[in-house]
């Protein structure tokens, strides 16, 4: 088994004011965007249809076909950073799904309760969106996170 690893790093307001809020603002973006996701998900109740009825690949071109160019018009995003705020909602619901399945076959005591809405975890695909390289000897390692478009 492969054990996933994870990478934190600080963003303060000291280091650069310009590339702080172009993080925040990114971040608000895609918090913006997984609501719209996850809100239609709840109106049309496609989470019950994941239990039975539909596929998550099913979920994603059905949210894909609705929302691809009106996101894209609206917030000025990247395809990519659209498709993976989609696919992460997707797969919050489909673990419901999958979990509500096991519940409703007696195999789990307590009914799943559905994905919060708030925030959902942010996403990047490597190397599409994030690159980390080597520079210099005081910093010998940049992220370059590409927000909206637009590189940082």
């Amino acid at each position: 088994m492969q054990v996933a690893k994870s990478l934190t790093f600080k963003v303060s307001k000291k280091i650069n004011m310009r590339k702080f809020l172009a993080i925040r603002d990114f971040v608000n973006t895609y918090q913006s965007i997984a609501r719209i996701y996850a809100s239609y998900i709840l109106e049309n109740e496609l989470h019950e249809k994941l239990v039975n009825d539909i596929t998550a690949k099913d979920l994603k071109n059905i949210l894909h076909q609705k929302f691809y160019r009106q996101i894209k018009d609206t917030f000025n995003v990247s395809s990519q950073t659209i498709q993976e705020t989609r696919d992460v909602v997707v797969e919050a619901y489909n673990s419901w799904a999958k979990l509500y399945k096991q519940f409703l076959n007696g195999r789990l005591e307590k009914e799943p309760s559905l994905p919060k809405v708030e925030r959902f975890t942010i996403r990047m695909n490597y190397p599409r969106v994030v690159s980390i390289f080597e520079h210099g000897k005081e910093f010998p390692f940049f992220f370059k996170v590409k927000l909206n478009g637009m590189d940082k």
